[in-house]
């Protein structure tokens, strides 16, 4: 049962993540704080609930609550434009769940400093594995120039600052 209610809390903390939104400036497209979302639940929560809130996140938008960014929902999120991303979530949280398998076992934790830098790595590299997605799935209908201009290209920084605060949050 508590295992459940981790999974129902790290869904909620993604969602939550969406009203945290701001615009790149120069730009029509929202930066929003699901990622930061994402990466602290998998490397919370590791690679099964963690993975499996994610999950549950994607399941409520498709099943027509509005827990998407932009509150959008449906299917439509996880074929269309956004698809890539969303589908880089569960990437993500996966790969952060077993980030926090393999550091555990590393002893990253005896320097706090350490493991803010160890940490801040390994969100960054969360935060290029949901480009990435995003990035090919994006280009498959906008071709790989425009989708990298638009969908990868405007968020290197909020990908910097966001790692950094997951890092910190985590």
């Amino acid at each position: 049962m508590k295992q459940f209610l981790y999974v129902i809390l790290g869904a909620a903390f993604v969602y939550l993540g969406t009203i945290a939104e701001f615009p790149i400036p120069g730009t029509d497209i929202p930066q929003t704080g699901q990622t930061v979302a994402v990466l602290c639940v998998g490397m919370i929560l590791g690679v099964v609930l963690g993975g499996a809130s994610v999950i549950l996140y994607l399941a409520l938008g498709v099943a027509g609550l509005p827990v998407f960014s932009d509150s959008g929902y449906g299917f439509e999120h996880l074929s269309g434009a956004t698809g890539g991303y969303l589908w880089g979530f569960l990437v993500a949280a996966c790969l952060m769940g077993l980030w926090k398998n393999f550091s555990a076992g590393k002893n990253f934790s005896k320097s706090f400093s350490k493991k803010i830098v160890v940490d801040f790595a390994a969100s960054l590299l969360g935060h290029m594995v949901i480009l990435a997605c995003g990035w090919i799935w994006l280009a498959n209908q906008i071709g790989m120039m425009s989708a990298y201009q638009s969908g990868v290209a405007p968020f290197y920084f909020g990908a910097m600052a966001k790692s950094i605060i997951a890092a910190l949050l985590v």
